[in-house]
């Protein structure tokens, strides 16, 4: 889920990073996040990285023209549980 940035008509948040999943970085392949609101986006989504692996991430917002506002900021790390799911919610200021 990401809070905080406030999208304009025709704006799309994506999540990319170094998975399948995510598009290992590929911009094109980017993990598209579900508009609730101007500014709350979120999705559920599955990993097949095994337990423990780390991820990498940063979110991405693609205009309607085609350009691309990256998230200033360096890419998110975090580690996968050993058991379970892992909920990320995240501010974008």
């Amino acid at each position: 889920m990401i809070n905080g940035f406030k999208t304009a008509l025709g704006q799309r948040i994506f999540v990319t990073g170094n998975c399948p999943e995510l598009g290992n970085w590929d911009l094109d392949k980017a993990f598209q996040l579900e508009y609730v609101n101007e500014n709350l986006w979120m999705e559920d989504m599955s990993l097949t990285r095994p337990p423990g692996a780390s991820m990498a991430y940063k979110f991405i917002v693609k205009n309607p023209d085609g350009t691309v506002l990256y998230e200033d900021r360096p890419a998110h790390v975090r580690r996968l549980p050993a058991e379970g799911g892992l909920i990320l919610k995240h501010v974008w200021v």
